[in-house]
């Protein structure tokens, strides 16, 4: 007799036991006694791979080994003043994501996570009845997050500058100014005035 074994999509066949062993299939049975025989399967299992890059975390963050058809959530978190700046699964990007399902897992699969440090603006304006510069050190007008600025006012040689307003006060230039949010400064000049007698 010829016994063959099918393991379904989602097994492997491992072996024979009882009367006939070994892991040969189809298996030819001689029918000299009355014989039994049990055929092994084995679900198939697939590993996910989680890698988080600094600044943040994804969970679970070991490899996961799945049955055949299952599902795995993966929950990813930037630490406080970082943001998500990716998640690629199996090198394909899925976008800043902050959780990602694998549905009816088949396969092996991948998914890695990388963060950015928040980034934050930074605004100068002018006001009153005189004129004069702003610069910033360091240039430009966006900053990672915790980033100091120093912001100076010069006025033009018809003004005086007065003071700050806004996310800065006093009226001392330069002025520091720390980006751990978005900052609007304004400074404030007034014309000079004379009097002739």
């Amino acid at each position: 007799v010829t016994v063959t074994a099918t393991p379904y999509i989602s097994s492997t066949f491992d072996g024979w036991s009882g009367d006939a062993s070994g892991a040969t299939n189809p298996l030819l049975v001689t029918m000299d006694v009355t014989k039994a025989i049990t055929a092994s399967f084995t679900m198939k299992t697939y590993v996910i791979t989680p890698t988080a890059g600094a600044n943040g975390s994804i969970t679970p963050n070991t490899a996961q080994t799945l049955n055949y058809g299952s599902d795995q959530v993966f929950t990813i978190a930037a630490d406080p003043h970082y943001h998500i700046l990716d998640v690629m699964v199996d090198s394909v990007s899925v976008g800043a994501v902050g959780s990602y399902t694998f549905t009816n897992v088949t396969a092996d699969h991948a998914i890695t996570a990388s963060f950015a440090i928040d980034v934050h603006s930074l605004s100068l304006f002018k006001d009153g009845t005189g004129d004069g510069t702003l610069g910033n050190e360091p240039a430009g007008t966006s900053f990672d997050y915790g980033t100091v600025v120093t912001v100076t006012a010069t006025p033009y040689i018809s003004s005086t500058f007065t003071g700050w307003s806004g996310d800065a006060s006093g009226s001392t230039s330069p002025v520091t100014v720390t980006l751990n949010t978005n900052r609007a400064v304004t400074a404030t000049f007034a014309l000079k005035t004379f009097t002739i007698t």
